[in-house]
């Protein structure tokens, strides 16, 4: 149709602009604790987009069917057609309302924000799941104010000290920035600094990088998010105009981006294949066969079966020989900390282990499939995985549902597979 260039053109002048102080950029897809803000956030930002874009669309279609109603010079057909045209544009308005608010109260009846506290580790932690409720959720605020970054950083989580409820940590994501000066964020439910050590914490269970001196949120994405590793606060100037990302520096003039030249930051690979030697108590990174079974033993963890005589072909044993001393160390932790009733099935040892083929390595276990050994490996920060080949391309800190080398569910698991 010849009216259509001109109506997206004027469309494309009405597409509002990002506020300038937030990014559409939601760090917690990257360590996957997300809270019911961070999805309320994103969805009001594009509804706002959407209703606007729409409006605007209708007000162009309506200005054009009035030309035709003005020229139509008594045309029935063309009466009808623009009649239709305003008709057509007022209820595509309303749908894009009805379907903006049916998402909207989707996500506030269903979202529960109690599910990011992956690292709480102490009851008065995993209290502030329990007042995270979504009761009075909306509290009188206007929409387009549900969950607002702004409030959060004014607010500086001190609980209820805004008119908006939600300016409190509780519901937003791990890495959110909580505070004005950008180098506090949201942690398992409180506004935690970032140069605080269960922030590092949080990022070496995720793989991360470490943070460097007086660090900002923006270091906290670098570390844990591959896709803006290389980003840090930077002057406008010196930044690639593609990739920049803003909310996440401390005032003054620096913006989250990509350096127009950086030298790339190498992140750490997987440990490599370890071929154990054919012989019981070979020494390793941990000490021997018999040290180790020792060390264990005397922490109260048990080996289900004898060394194997022949670690790389052996079958109907299990030896521990190669595991390295922060392996053993975090067993124990998960034993002794975390009540985590650990009972080691698999180690080093190959012969049994041809479908998983990291075994061998130093930080390669099989243990007891328990609920206590589940829930202990969750509070130490390992990461659930639901496929072999999603945990091997993480490399490490993680661990899966294993029976027979295939992932089933945990109901049903022989064993839990443990990458350390």
């Amino acid at each position: 149709m010849p009216y259509l260039l001109p109506i997206v053109a004027l469309l494309a002048l009405l597409v509002p602009e990002p506020a300038a102080a937030d990014s559409l950029l939601r760090i917690c897809t990257a360590t996957g604790n997300c809270g019911v803000c961070d999805v309320v956030a994103t969805a009001v930002t594009l509804g706002k987009w959407l209703i606007t874009g729409s409006a605007g669309l209708a007000l162009v279609v309506i200005v054009w069917a009035s030309v035709g109603l003005a020229t139509s010079a008594g045309n029935p057909e063309k009466i009808g057609e623009a009649k239709k045209q305003v008709v057509w544009s007022v209820l595509g308005v309303g749908l894009v309302f009805a379907a903006f608010y049916l998402v909207m109260w989707i996500v506030i009846a269903f979202a529960n924000p109690s599910n990011q506290f992956k690292y709480a580790k102490n009851p008065s932690d995993a209290a502030v799941a329990e007042t995270g409720g979504l009761a009075g959720f909306l509290g009188g605020t206007a929409w387009w104010n549900l969950c607002s970054e702004a409030d959060l950083r004014a607010n500086g989580d001190r609980a209820r000290s805004a008119d908006n409820i939600t300016a409190d940590c509780k519901y937003w994501g791990d890495g959110t920035p909580c505070k004005t000066n950008r180098k506090s964020i949201c942690l398992s439910g409180t506004c935690t600094p970032v140069g605080d050590s269960k922030v590092q914490a949080s990022i070496t269970a995720l793989g991360g990088y470490p943070l460097p001196t007086d660090p900002s949120a923006c270091d906290y994405v670098a570390a844990v998010d591959r896709v803006f590793e290389n980003y840090s606060c930077q002057p406008n100037a010196a930044c690639n105009p593609e990739k920049i990302e803003k909310g996440f520096c401390p005032p003054g003039g620096t913006v989250c981006c990509e350096p127009s030249t950086f030298t790339p930051r190498v992140r750490p690979t997987a440990a490599p294949e370890v071929l154990v030697p054919t012989a019981p108590g070979v020494p390793g990174a941990g000490g021997d066969e018999m040290a180790i079974r020792t060390t264990l033993g005397n922490a109260g963890i048990e080996v289900n079966k004898a060394p194997c005589p022949d670690i790389l072909t052996s079958t109907d044993c299990t030896s521990v020989a190669g595991l390295s001393q922060s392996t053993v160390n975090k067993l124990i932790e998960a034993h002794t900390t975390y009540n985590g009733r650990i009972y080691i099935t698999g180690g080093t040892e190959r012969g049994p282990h041809a479908q998983n083929t990291t075994h061998g390595n130093q930080n390669v276990v099989d243990i007891r499939n328990k609920q206590e050994a589940r829930d202990a490996l969750d509070q130490m920060g390992l990461v659930r995985m639901t496929s072999f080949s999603n945990g091997y391309a993480r490399g490490s800190n993680w661990y899966i549902c294993d029976t027979n080398g295939q992932a089933v569910s945990c109901g049903t698991a022989s064993h839990l597979h443990v990458e350390f």
